[in-house]
């Protein structure tokens, strides 16, 4: 977004995942480990899964390998953990409702998640939804860069996935 069309509210990540992600839901974190700030969503995910998060997974660059785990959980909202260019500050995190999901502005994995995402709201019922984050550098070779290392962080320290993943 930019400064002629700016949010419509300013609430926090925290405050929009505490009010529309219900308990049980199910994180996929999605990736790839060798392209600097695109590995942002793997990292969640595994962090989150190590914190005692049952229903958090590293889906890597293949989220749609976990359909069968989807149909098996029923979870109410599927949360995937990616990076996004969304035309913010790096590091910057936002939560997109998957209808509303901006598919032209995703990364290197935007060409699966619409109809990924449209499956599981199908199939399964469940609300999918985008934890976006603002990469900095997605070149290969390349480390998380700093703001993008603070959100995850952030992310991973929230308390809002003590009532999510339940």
């Amino acid at each position: 977004m930019d400064s002629d069309h700016p949010p419509k509210h300013s609430r926090s990540w925290e405050d929009e995942v505490t009010q529309n992600i219900r308990a049980g839901c199910l994180v996929l974190g999605i990736g790839n480990r060798l392209r600097g700030d695109d590995a942002a969503g793997s990292v969640v995910a595994e962090r989150l899964a190590a914190r005692g998060m049952a229903n958090a997974f590293d889906c890597a660059e293949a989220p749609e390998n976990y359909l069968a785990r989807i149909e098996q959980l029923q979870p109410p909202d599927v949360v995937f953990v990616d990076v996004v260019a969304f035309g913010q500050e790096p590091g910057t995190i936002r939560l997109f409702r998957g209808e509303t999901f901006p598919v032209e502005s995703v990364s290197t994995h935007a060409a699966g998640l619409a109809p990924l995402m449209g499956f599981i709201a199908a199939s399964v019922a469940a609300e999918c939804w985008v934890l976006a984050i603002q990469p900095a550098d997605v070149t290969y070779g390349a480390a998380l860069s700093e703001p993008v290392q603070k959100a995850v962080e952030e992310i991973v320290a929230s308390p809002v996935w003590r009532r999510a993943g339940k």
